[in-house]
């Protein structure tokens, strides 16, 4: 399952009336969680029904996909 990338996300929040602050803020807190199986879980609980997810769903999403992004690089 092809699963949604962390523009697209952004985009979405964004679009829904998320902000970019809000987004960076959750990713920092998400930045100890990336890996565990309740942090994978949501992810993939965020992307099955992404045309029901809320602004706030969009915002958890795209943090969460960034998160784990920046601790791939090393930077997380």
């Amino acid at each position: 399952m092809a699963g949604i990338t962390y523009r697209e996300a952004c985009g979405y929040a964004l679009g829904k009336g998320g902000t970019q602050a809000e987004i960076d803020r959750q990713a920092g807190n998400y930045a100890r969680q990336v890996g565990s199986v309740p942090f994978n879980n949501m992810i993939r609980a965020l992307n099955i029904h992404p045309w029901s997810n809320d602004a706030a769903q969009w915002e958890r999403l795209a943090a969460a996909l960034k998160a784990r992004s920046e601790a791939r690089k090393g930077r997380g």
